[in-house]
């Protein structure tokens, strides 16, 4: 991607409908990345080198906690299974649902 493309503003948005097949497709992935993550480590334990996500920074999300707050909704950060138990709730408690939008 041109750097030029990489830093220029959104020209547009729409909404992303999950359709099941790719939440399936998307699990599948993760676990070969997983799966040969932990081939390539046990190959070579001394010299793989693995990329590893840093964890959500609290500042990353402070407009969003704050957003949710006034309806009673906090996101929790300090683990990733906290954090997505966390968005979990916002979702359940939304009165918009995804089968809502257009």
């Amino acid at each position: 991607m041109p750097e030029a493309a990489a830093n220029a503003a959104p020209t547009e948005m729409a909404c992303y409908l999950p359709v099941e097949a790719n939440s399936m497709v998307e699990e599948f992935m993760l676990l070969a990345n997983i799966t040969v993550a932990k081939a390539i480590l046990e190959a070579y334990p001394e010299s793989a080198l693995l990329r590893r996500h840093p964890h959500p920074q609290a500042k990353d999300f402070d407009f969003l906690d704050r957003s949710l707050s006034p309806h009673g909704l906090r996101l929790d950060l300090s683990t990733a299974a906290n954090f997505a138990a966390s968005l979990d709730r916002c979702e359940k408690a939304s009165p918009l649902t995804s089968h809502d939008l257009p």
